[in-house]
């Protein structure tokens, strides 16, 4: 059974609405482009690294290649640095854009959430992920 669970040290992010800018100064649609906000690529490159070397260290236990098909659950324990209202779901989704491409394939594999809390801790903030693999679970 495949298990993960690693720590993603620093504050979680809460996800940004894409920016977008025209090359053209066209106004229907054509010419645009989408950007990540800049905080967004620089967290989901944190939490890829963070799984990357829980992989890494997986592997070397278990003798074994991760298979990264299949479906997930996802856990989250969150503990931020400061008061400030954070969506949960905002949270959630830059750490599992993170995970695309290490953990699973895509986040469309994820089909449940394991229980999920969000704390406060001023010293050591950090988001500890646990993944885990669900058998059969979209199985026809």
């Amino acid at each position: 059974m495949q298990r993960l669970t690693f720590v993603v040290p620093g504050p979680p992010v809460a996800w940004h609405r894409p920016q977008q800018t025209s090359r053209t100064g066209r106004i229907d649609g054509r010419g645009v482009r989408t950007y990540k906000h800049s905080d967004d690529r620089r967290y989901q490159k944190a939490v890829s690294n963070a799984a990357i070397a829980a992989l890494r260290k997986w592997r070397s236990e278990n003798d074994q290649p991760w298979d990264a098909t299949g479906e997930w659950a996802l856990g989250f324990s969150l503990y931020v640095h400061d008061l400030r209202r954070r969506d949960l779901d905002r949270l959630v989704n830059n750490i599992m854009d993170g995970l695309i491409g290490t953990v699973y394939d895509d986040d469309a594999q994820v089909c449940g959430f394991l229980p999920s809390s969000k704390r406060l801790d001023r010293k050591q903030p950090r988001c500890i992920i646990t993944v885990h693999r669900i058998e059969g679970h979209l199985a026809e």
